[in-house]
């Protein structure tokens, strides 16, 4: 039920918001700041190593999907090589090939 998942979201954004708060006072005045055109869609990435056939993957494989183009722009950064897993392919595919970024021999420089 939607009512539900919208509590289980703002629960964990409250809980999210509690690890982090005391980060606040040292963000750069720019953080925040609304964003003017031609950017005018939020762009949005997802760091993370599960870019496999991994539980996480499975779970999010559809949420990409469910970003709002006209409003979001959605990146991924891939900490770890391809399996060639469906689930890998099925991610790449959800937010284009030139949107989904491997990152795991990249130098730290790059």
């Amino acid at each position: 039920d939607q009512e539900q998942m919208m509590g289980i979201a703002e629960s964990h954004a409250v809980r999210a918001l509690e690890k982090v708060e005391w980060m606040l006072p040292m963000l750069p005045p720019t953080f925040g700041v609304e964003i003017e055109p031609p950017l005018s869609r939020i762009r949005v990435g997802y760091i993370m190593a599960d870019f496999r056939h991994h539980v996480t993957a499975h779970l999010l494989q559809t949420v990409f999907l469910r970003h709002d183009p006209e409003r979001f722009e959605v990146f991924c950064y891939a900490l770890n090589p391809s399996d060639g897993s469906l689930f890998r392919r099925r991610i790449v595919e959800s937010v284009g090939e030139d949107h989904f970024r491997e990152l795991h021999s990249a130098t730290d420089i790059e």
